[in-house]
This record gives C-alpha cells, structure tokens and sequence, in this order.
C-alpha cells in the first residue's frame, strides 16, 4: 500500500486480519479477475479527536508513482464520491468507522481499447477529514493490483 498525504488515513475491513488500516482490499500486487466484484474495504483509523467525512474513489489504469494527484485524467474513472462511511471495524479493540463496498467491473467503467488488458490497476482513495488540530484536510492513499480475465 502507497501512503501520500499530509495528513493521516486509514482503511477498514470487517475481515481484515493481516492490516486493520488503509485499504485493506485490495491489497497491494494482489491479483483481481473480472469475472467477480472487485471488493474494495477501507480502514482510516480514525478516532479520538479525529474523524473521516467522507470518501471519493478513482479507479486508475497503470501504477501511480509519489506524485498520485497528477494521474487523474483520461486514464482514470470515478467510481464513489461522497461515500459516507458504512460499516465499522475494531482496530486493536478499539471500534472505527470504515468502508466497504463490491464494485461490479462493468464494461462502461472498463471502457476504452486498453482497460480490460490484464494490466496493473491502481485505486486511489482521496479522504476529507478532520482532526482537532489542522481542522479540515485531505488524505491520499493507494493500492495497485493486477487485473485479469
């Protein structure tokens, strides 16, 4: 998992037991087919006198480097925005809001002569968060995997 921010983010996983923070699924260089939903599970780890608000989710094809920010265009899709957290996780017993989600790979966010090659993918999750200290803030996070048929 690749980690640019100024700030802290974490994912969460009902299932996690390997990572209980950042993006849990997919994990990094893990292989996802097509012919399933693409599960995606985010722990941002927030609690105490902290909190996420929400999340936009990009879908990218190829592998970001350091400077993520700069890959959305033409090579990306928007998949969530706005995505409120939906279910929580206990991360070291301590019980966090996380996210959750089955994204079905359909031909219309697959579209375009290259994106359905068995290619590196990346998901970038762009979170809005708070914290008593820098107030509102922004945190980036991602994870490539493969993608086959």
């Amino acid at each position: 998992m690749k980690f640019v921010s100024a700030v802290s983010l974490t994912l969460l996983g009902a299932t996690a037991v390997l990572a209980d923070r950042g993006i849990i699924s997919p994990a990094e260089g893990s292989t996802v087919s097509l012919s399933a939903p693409l599960n995606l599970t985010f722990n941002p780890g927030q609690y105490f006198k902290a909190g996420t608000t929400s999340i936009d989710v990009y879908f990218i094809h190829g592998e970001l480097g350091k400077e993520a920010t700069f890959a959305l265009g033409a090579d990306s899709r928007v998949i969530l925005t706005d995505f409120k957290p939906n279910t929580q996780i206990s991360d070291h017993n301590v019980v966090t809001n996380a996210y959750q989600v089955q994204i079905e790979l359909t031909d219309e966010l697959l579209a375009g002569p290259s994106w359905k090659h068995p290619w590196k993918k990346t998901l970038m999750i762009v979170e809005k968060k708070w914290d008593s200290i820098t107030g509102a803030n922004t945190a980036f996070w991602t994870t490539s995997f493969d993608l086959t048929e």
